[in-house]
């Protein structure tokens, strides 16, 4: 079969219509048998190992969850990726249907995921490296997941958490001792105060900071907000890349707000040549 030579598949969902065929698109009816192919698809196409999942928030009948619904297991799926599109109600996206199974996932990228408390993570026992992008947990939602035992890998760029949600620093420290690798870019804010104490991380082998991202809000940030602490000092023994986004502007910011820190840092990258 044809199908069982698929090794990774890509949905892109952009319901947008030139304006030249606005005439011509207006008669024609909204389609809505994207939840109903996309199943069959993976059923012919077993030995799908990687899959990425692009959704336009305008489009009233294709989601990631309508792509999921109907599928119960995906037995070769080890790298899965998901653009929700943001949601301009801000609703919560539950797109994991109940009953879905990864057994052997080991990549998870989610982008502009917005988790309410209705949302449910399913069992990702074999999950190494997780990655999460623009997006927000709120009413008790937890943007990291617990209990992952093979989770190695955490990236957050441009989180948020609010409204009752897991401080998603507090969340990170569930993971002290075993994770190997940790990215914290772009904006980092709760309506909770914490501290991301990079001491914490145990076997922590390679570490990204855009420390800037830990300054400055983004700009729709709830009037609450406000971002975790960052402590240096000292860093994991087990360290062996550290890479700062825009050295020459964070080390003018610690100059500036936190003289002491620049020269602990000074310190310790001496100390890891």
């Amino acid at each position: 079969m044809l199908g069982s030579l698929v090794w990774s598949i890509v949905v892109w969902n952009v319901p947008i219509t030139p304006q030249r065929l606005w005439p011509f698109a207006s008669k024609k009816p909204a389609y809505r048998r994207a939840q109903e192919d996309f199943p069959i698809i993976m059923q012919a196409c077993p030995n799908v190992t990687a899959l990425g999942i692009v959704c336009n928030p305008s489009s009233r009948f294709f989601s990631a969850h309508t792509c999921l619904q109907g599928l119960t297991m995906l037995a070769h799926l080890r790298q899965l990726e998901i653009c929700c599109g943001r949601d301009p109600k801000f609703m919560s996206v539950s797109f994991f249907p109940a009953n879905i199974d990864f057994p052997v996932l080991e990549e998870l990228s989610l982008e502009c995921l917005a988790s309410g408390g209705d949302f449910g993570w399913p069992r990702l026992l074999t999950l190494t490296h997780l990655r999460l992008r623009c997006s927000e947990a709120f009413y008790g939602a937890s943007l990291i997941p617990k209990g992952l035992s093979s989770l190695r890998s955490i990236e957050l760029f441009d989180v948020g958490t609010y409204l009752g949600a897991e401080n998603q620093i507090e969340g990170l420290y569930e993971y002290a001792d075993v994770l190997e690798s940790l990215a914290v870019a772009l904006g980092c804010w709760a309506t909770t105060p914490a501290i991301l104490d990079v001491s914490r991380f145990k076997v922590l082998k390679h570490l990204v900071l855009d420390f800037l991202a830990l300054v400055v809000l983004p700009p729709n940030h709830f009037d609450s907000a406000v971002q975790p602490r960052l402590s240096l000092h000292p860093l994991p023994p087990t360290l062996q890349t550290l890479n700062f986004l825009d050295l020459v502007a964070t080390v003018e910011t610690l100059n500036r707000l936190h003289p002491r820190s620049t020269h602990l840092l000074y310190r310790e990258l001496s100390r890891m040549r």
